[in-house]
């Protein structure tokens, strides 16, 4: 009888390590980002929709200044970042864009204020996140 019960306990060990084994990779779950400029009463906006990879960012101040979002994504074989910017006002309507990046990838979203085109970034924050990896 001890050796059907240690039999038996050797063929489940066995079959739950072949389920181990064979068993897909890591699914990594996504993640959505909102992140708002640093300043006294937000001046600003950027989001990162893990499916799809899309960046929004939005000027919700009427302080005379832009907001940008700089999105970089940490890829296997190397790095990619991609500048947005709302420039047409308060509360207008925002600026989006539909970026690729490998599946899995980590993501760095930083929102910032800024003073024309060339000026310099203010009040910037930051958040990070991972793009969606589809199974």
């Amino acid at each position: 009888m001890r050796v059907r019960w240690a039999r038996s306990a050797v063929i489940a060990a066995t079959l739950a390590g072949a389920v181990i084994v064979t068993s897909g990779g890591t699914a990594f779950a996504g993640t959505n980002i909102k992140v708002y400029t640093d300043d006294a009463g937000w001046g600003g906006f950027a989001e990162f929709r893990h499916d799809g990879e899309i960046v929004t960012v939005c000027d919700t101040r009427a302080d005379g200044k832009r907001v940008t979002a700089t999105i970089t994504a940490f890829q296997p074989t190397q790095t990619v970042q991609h500048k947005l910017s709302d420039a047409n006002g308060a509360n207008n309507s925002c600026a989006t864009a539909n970026y690729e990046f490998v599946e899995g990838s980590k993501v760095y979203l930083k929102v910032c204020l800024q003073s024309g085109s060339s000026g310099e970034e203010h009040y910037c924050n930051y958040k990070t996140g991972r793009a969606l990896r589809s199974s």
